[in-house]
This record gives C-alpha cells, sequence and structure tokens, in this order.
C-alpha cells in the first residue's frame, strides 16, 4: 500500500514539474510569456478596429529578431476615428524601433516621438505568422490605459502596409493610423 501512495506521489510530481518552463528557475514563471491580446484588449473592441480596417495577424511563429529595424512611418495618416470625424496627414511620420533584448530576447517597441519614459502596464508582444505581425503594447498615458496594435508585413528592408490602432481600454475610443504610402522604409 505505501510503495502504491509512494508511486502515485512521484506520478503528480513529475506531471507538475514537466509542466514548468525548463529554462526558469521554479519562483521565475513568466505569466506574460503566452499573452494574447484578448488578455488586454476586449473581443469587442478587437472587432471595431477590424470593422474600421485594422487588420490583425494571428499566429505564433512572427519573430521580433527577423523583423526588427528603425523604420520610418511616413507620411503619417489618421485614417480613421469611432469618436471624432479628423482625417489628417503628417508628411514628416516617425520612426518605429522594433527591437529584441540580445541576453533575454524581450521585445521593445519605442517610436521616435515618446521619448524615453516608460509608460508600459505590461510587456509588449507579437503575434503573427512568418512576416506578418501585430505587436501589443499595453500602455499608460497621463493614467489612463490603452492599448497600441501594430501591423505590418516585412519585406525585404521594409515593413509593408504599417497600421496603428489606439484603444482607450476604459470606453473604447479608437483612432486608426497608416503608413500612407504603404512603405515604411528601414533606418541606416
Amino acid at each position: 500500500m505505501k510503495t502504491t501512495k509512494l508511486i502515485l506521489a512521484l506520478l503528480v510530481l513529475l506531471t507538475v514539474g514537466c509542466g514548468k518552463n525548463e529554462n526558469k528557475p521554479d519562483d521565475q514563471e513568466d505569466p506574460e510569456e503566452s499573452r494574447t491580446l484578448t488578455d488586454i484588449v476586449s473581443q469587442a473592441y478587437l472587432d471595431e478596429v477590424k470593422t474600421m480596417g485594422f487588420t490583425i495577424h494571428t499566429g505564433s511563429s512572427a519573430s521580433a529578431r527577423e523583423i526588427g529595424g528603425d523604420y520610418l512611418v511616413a507620411p503619417y495618416k489618421h485614417d480613421a476615428s469611432n469618436f471624432m470625424q479628423t482625417v489628417s496627414v503628417d508628411p514628416s511620420g516617425f520612426t518605429i524601433s522594433i527591437m529584441v533584448d540580445q541576453n533575454g530576447g524581450e521585445l521593445f517597441v519605442g517610436f521616435s516621438n515618446e521619448g524615453h519614459s516608460s509608460f508600459n502596464l505590461s510587456k509588449p508582444f507579437m503575434i503573427g505568422a512568418g512576416k506578418n505581425f501585430t505587436i501589443c503594447r499595453h500602455r499608460d498615458v497621463s493614467g489612463i490605459a490603452y492599448a497600441q496594435l501594430i501591423s505590418g508585413t516585412k519585406e525585404g528592408n521594409a515593413l509593408k502596409n504599417v497600421k496603428l490602432a489606439t484603444i482607450r481600454l476604459a470606453n473604447g475610443d479608437i483612432n486608426i493610423y497608416s503608413d500612407a504610402d504603404g512603405t515604411s522604409s528601414q533606418q541606416p
């Protein structure tokens, strides 16, 4: 009887142990490793950004290392909003930086016009397949929680069809922006 209980206890320990991430100590599990968009943004808001012309690429094979770099998103166009009627174009645009930390593989995404202050409420993450990607950033801007979604496709030394959606999480205010000419060139 004691042998049966011992074997049963060992099987339980093995089952629990095999489910853990082998690369991290037990006390350092990262709950953000397998995030999904609906962990940050409600499905209703995701459905709305799609109807407003934003593309969400799905999958788990997009690689920030392959897509990474600095890209000029210009001219930068405000395409749509669900709370105001304005469409505008900024010819100078901005630079988007997509990088991966060499030590831990952590994703960094920044815009040239936001300075160096950190406003992330959680780590940014990327979904997508192959060269098609969608990045999610969970941000705090002046005490207001937002999700920023960035999507596009890496082609050669450029990103194609870059779009940015900002979603105010408290009330669902959405703005959609894009690179008006469809090509965001990689910067030296």
